[in-house]
């Protein structure tokens, strides 16, 4: 536990505690990866009997600062939300007898993640994820979407009006009194529909947005008052109609409304008329048209943006999605037939606000509905289709980067001795040490009702990424629109999450947060000021490794005059000692839980030396040819409670956060000046 802190004052308080407000801050931050700067050795294998190098053990102790989740295992049981059977999950940590347990496996992953970032080994075990937005939205003049109409396939060409083309979306049921290829058996000739047309419009200025048409009997007069009597920017009205003679001057044209013909992900958002358009009237008296034949570049980019839409492992209807139904069933072969084109189908197209004729260069994107998806060029691990240097595994038996001799690794192909190798460190479980039975975690038998983890995602780019160039260093990162673009981001390095008071739900939040089948319910939390105990043990390592291996356990070892000078200046500002470190262990470590200090109690090796801590941790730091990476590090590991940090929300939810910022980002893409600083947009430093 740090000198001078006891169980009312954790961290470094600021003098004034009212200043102790949320800053709308994540809980996270990163550590930058150079992929330049990967720190390399060469492979030793477990019997060797090389001279400097050292097999033994590392006895230490862990200590909670916090009150910390521990979880071993996790118990499903049923409960009913809104009338639905959902299943909650339930976690349990480990015991052995009345002792509870911290995995050594959670220790091994905690100090490899530790060591990765110290090393700026290659970031391989970061998941690969592909993103696409939607082209429509944002505000600004530089582009607009129009429609067009495909004339032949193949060669896909699209004959694009421009102007002000007029159109209508047309429902399932009430497109049959419109498509001239309706047999007359299939109207109802007796009687002349009621067409009930909505209008979305903007409450400000009056413009509409958008017009569908129903048959009257589609939507209940219930919904339409509702929907009526909204407030707010966007408001809807609609008109009765008595006969299709009104639209008579509109071509009815094939249309494919959604991302599926099917309606299931419309559905899980709530829509009342789940059921995508499926056709469409336009009106282009006085527009001007272009014939543009699409090139296979743009094409097998919107083929791309299918794979993606489809995608149940990285892609949109992954469970990542909050809206994916836990059972697919054929829903990805829907979004593919979906987005199969034909000849007299309306699709839409983003084209630059140009005079004149349109040309190829002109046309930014398409998709088969109006608010289409358009993927981004770049994902997690890829930028124009080539691996990112930080994502890159280029190495060789003679040049492993230092985090795969020491913790091991496996090739896919394993076909020599070459493509895997164990690692030279393990650890077991560690063990509570009680010492009043009344304090133990299972006396004290702490359950907690968590509240939904796993804000934001790495869609977020403007926390996930960073500024490649100066040039882009006031602008929101994004994974890249256009093949042409330079990619002006790169990732912003490994996550760590901060040091902060945990959660403690007030009774109303711990009552809503019971019902809520998304929301884990920790049992048995770890109380702060518990010791665990453990051992490392470690073979054929040299004294640099091993100062790495306990810098990354134990960051509180560190002594402050160790530091380089030029590391030290950028850090006494926040930093009088560096007892003050702790690493973080655990589950929902997100909301303040698993702060932990380690403390070294003794090195063993196979022969007699005096190895000490101090020495072994320099030995480390004399490697380094930078230090920005481990002044990140240490700033993340500063054990510092004055905070609170939480998901930057608006309206009380995370993802309205981003989805303004992906607003604001896609407004001034198309041109819009920016109201806010980018600094409310985007991961501030620590």
């Amino acid at each position: 536990m740090p000198k001078g802190y006891n169980n009312h004052q954790r961290g470094r308080v600021p003098s004034n505690p009212q200043n102790n407000k949320t800053d709308n801050k994540p809980p996270y931050h990163f550590v930058y990866n150079d992929p330049a700067r990967v720190l390399r050795s060469e492979r030793v294998a477990h019997n060797s009997k090389e001279s400097g190098l050292f097999s033994g053990e590392i006895k230490f102790s862990l200590t909670t600062l916090t009150q910390s989740i521990f979880g071993c295992y996790q118990e499903k049981k049923t409960i009913t939300v809104e009338g639905k059977n959902r299943e909650k999950a339930y976690l349990y940590p480990a015991f052995y007898q009345d002792q509870s347990m911290i995995l050594g496996s959670s220790i091994l992953g905690a100090l490899r993640h530790n060591c990765a970032a110290l090393t700026n080994a290659p970031m391989e075990h970061i998941g690969e994820q592909t993103f696409a937005y939607r082209p429509s939205i944002g505000n600004g003049s530089a582009f607009q979407t129009l429609p067009a109409i495909i004339i032949s396939n193949p060669p896909f060409t699209l004959r694009i009006f421009k102007g002000q083309p007029k159109f209508i979306f047309v429902s399932e049921r009430a497109s049959k009194y419109f498509d001239p290829n309706t047999t007359l058996s299939e109207h109802n000739l007796t009687q002349q529909p009621t067409l009930l047309v909505k209008e979305k419009y903007l409450s400000f200025n009056n413009k509409v947005i958008s017009s569908s048409i129903y048959l009257a009997d589609e939507i209940s007069p219930n919904q339409i008052a509702n929907l009526e009597a909204a407030n707010g920017k966007i408001r809807y009205r609609f008109f009765k109609y008595h006969d299709t003679n009104h639209f008579k001057h509109y071509t009815y044209h094939m249309y494919k409304g959604g991302i599926e013909y099917s309606g299931v992900l419309a559905q899980t958002k709530g829509h009342t008329n789940p059921k995508p358009y499926v056709g469409i009237l336009l009106n282009v008296k006085g527009c001007e048209y272009s014939d543009i034949k699409i090139n296979k570049v743009f094409y097998n980019q919107y083929k791309y943006t299918t794979e993606h839409l489809k995608n149940q492992v990285n892609g949109h209807i992954s469970n990542r999605h909050p809206n994916v139904p836990s059972s697919l069933g054929s829903l990805p072969e829907d979004i593919h037939q979906h987005r199969c084109v034909e000849v007299g189908q309306v699709i839409f197209a983003e084209v630059k606000s140009t005079g004149g004729k349109l040309t190829l260069n002109d046309i930014n994107s398409i998709g088969n509905n109006y608010n289409y998806y358009w993927a981004y060029q770049n994902s997690i691990h890829t930028v124009k289709g080539q691996l990112r240097p930080q994502i890159q595994q280029s190495f060789t038996p003679e040049a492993l980067p230092l985090v795969q001799k020491l913790f091991g690794y496996a090739n896919e192909t394993c076909k020599s001795q070459d493509d895997k190798l164990a690692g030279l460190v393990s650890i077991n479980h560690a063990l509570e040490q009680i010492t009043n039975k009344a304090n133990s975690v299972k006396q004290k038998s702490i359950t907690i009702p968590l509240k939904p983890l796993g804000q934001p995602k790495p869609s977020a780019g403007e926390f996930y990424l960073k500024p490649k160039t100066s040039n882009s260093a006031n602008k929101i990162p994004h994974y890249g629109y256009s093949p042409n673009e330079n990619p002006e981001y790169e990732l912003n390095g490994r996550k760590f999450y901060l040091h902060q008071k945990p959660y403690s739900p007030t009774l109303q939040e711990a009552a809503s947060n019971k019902e809520n089948h998304l929301a884990t319910t920790a049992n048995f939390i770890t109380p702060e000021g518990t010791e665990y105990r453990a051992t490392l043990r470690f073979k054929n390592l040299n004294k640099s490794e091993l100062g790495l291996l306990l810098l990354a356990l134990s960051p509180n070892s560190l002594e402050y005059r160790q530091l380089p000078n030029n590391c030290k200046k950028d850090l006494n500002h926040i930093l009088v000692s560096t007892d003050t470190l702790a690493i973080k262990l655990g589950y929902a470590r997100s909301l303040g839980f698993g702060s932990v200090q380690t403390k070294i109690h003794s090195i063993t090796t196979q022969c007699k030396s005096d190895l000490t801590t101090a020495a072994l941790i320099n030995s480390f730091l004399s490697t380094q040819q930078s230090f920005n990476h481990i002044k990140q590090w240490i700033k993340i590991h500063t054990f510092d409670l004055s905070e609170t940090y939480t998901f930057p929300n608006n309206g009380n939810e995370s993802y309205r956060f981003h989805s303004k910022v992906k607003q604001d980002e896609l407004a001034i893409r198309k041109g819009a000046k920016q109201k806010l600083s980018t600094e409310d947009k985007i991961l501030r430093p620590l």
